[in-house]
């Protein structure tokens, strides 16, 4: 059996740290005050986050409107990665203010758009639903991921997804 100080044990490779490395990085502690003061700033800014969401969703629904009414390829795929950059923002806030539901949609979104836009084949229709998705998650204040309708909602843009190819 391989031993920690081997350097491969299977699909996993242990790397030894060179000599004297602890002493040029000293010895790594948490201020655990400094994480109680960061957790208590992040859930004031939770509080807000309704706000910055609703923005976003305003900013989406924009670049979705734009896409849709642009009259060439080139002009559509700017308001394609709109879509994609505000979704993308979207994903990374959701779970980390209490809208679990908010990055799970998407992340679904931003991995269609950026598997289609890579083929230009972004359907307008399919991304429809999941803007309709998130107005209904953060109008009706869907917080947590236990709310079966919000689950389903994620099963159902899945699917959609996965039909489409």
């Amino acid at each position: 059996m391989p031993s920690r100080n081997d350097t491969q044990a299977g699909d996993v490779e242990f790397i030894k740290a060179p000599p004297g490395l602890r002493q040029k990085t000293g010895a790594v502690t948490l201020d655990l005050d400094a994480i109680a003061r960061a957790e208590k700033h992040l859930a004031n800014l939770a509080s807000e986050y309704v706000f910055w969401v609703e923005n976003d969703l305003q900013k989406l629904r924009q670049a979705f409107d734009d896409a849709r009414a642009a009259t060439d390829e080139a002009t559509r795929g700017v308001h394609v990665e709109a879509l994609f950059q505000v979704a993308h923002d979207m994903r990374g806030q959701g779970t980390t203010f209490g809208y679990p539901f908010v990055s799970q949609i998407c992340d679904i979104l931003c991995r269609y758009l950026d598997g289609a836009k890579g083929q230009g084949q972004v359907d307008l229709m399919l991304v429809s639903p999941f803007i309709d998705a998130l107005r209904a998650i953060v109008n009706n204040r869907v917080a947590g991921e236990t709310d079966a309708i919000g689950q389903a909602m994620v099963k159902g843009l899945q699917m959609a997804v996965a039909k489409r190819g």
